[in-house]
């Protein structure tokens, strides 16, 4: 069942669809999980990774400050695998933010990549963004392979621009123009 998103989204293996309060578990799994976090920012206590999975569940506009989270969903099992956003960096100029996080069992299969390239087309044609940034740790090369596959294009570093275990991290930040993207898959 579609929402009024345009929601789900499909690809070759995956579904993408809206985050519903089922989803706690995958939601929890990911923000706990010290590999998954490593790259991504300061584990949370359990009180704020349920405020911040309530937040998600709130109807979202692309005018609002807080992120769109999104399901990744394995077609065949049916499988939650993982959780793609975005969120409005600066609305008057058409920019937004992606983010994106999945169970480790599932990584290196190609997933990222395919639920990345979705989000980009939906972000551009569906939402009318004129440019999707997404930032990740210099340390991340999965996230940046996926991203640098996708079209983005490395903008720069951004210096101690996260925190994880008490440890400053230097940051990388992507860009992609829908341009860009026209220029990478002509139609």
């Amino acid at each position: 069942m579609a929402d009024t998103m345009g929601l789900p989204l499909t690809t070759k293996d995956l579904t993408i669809r809206s985050i519903t309060a089922a989803d706690w578990s995958l939601f929890q799994h990911l923000h706990t999980d010290a590999e998954v976090l490593k790259h991504v920012h300061e584990r949370m206590d359990e009180t704020a990774i349920k405020q911040a999975f309530e937040q998600r569940l709130q109807p979202w506009q692309p005018e609002q400050q807080h992120w769109l989270s999104l399901i990744i969903e394995h077609q065949v099992s049916g499988e939650a695998i993982g959780i793609i956003a975005l969120r409005n960096q600066n609305l008057e100029t058409g920019i937004i933010e992606m983010g994106f996080m999945l169970d480790l069992v599932h990584s290196g299969k190609g997933y990222g990549s395919q639920a990345l390239a979705c989000l980009v087309n939906y972000a551009f044609y569906n939402l009318a963004f004129h440019k999707i940034t997404a930032t990740c740790s210099i340390h991340n090369i999965a996230s940046q392979k996926a991203l640098e596959r996708n079209g983005f294009r490395k903008e720069g570093i951004l210096r101690h621009n996260s925190m994880v275990d008490d440890h400053y991290i230097d940051d990388c930040i992507y860009g992609l123009l829908i341009h860009d993207l026209c220029s990478i898959n002509p139609e």
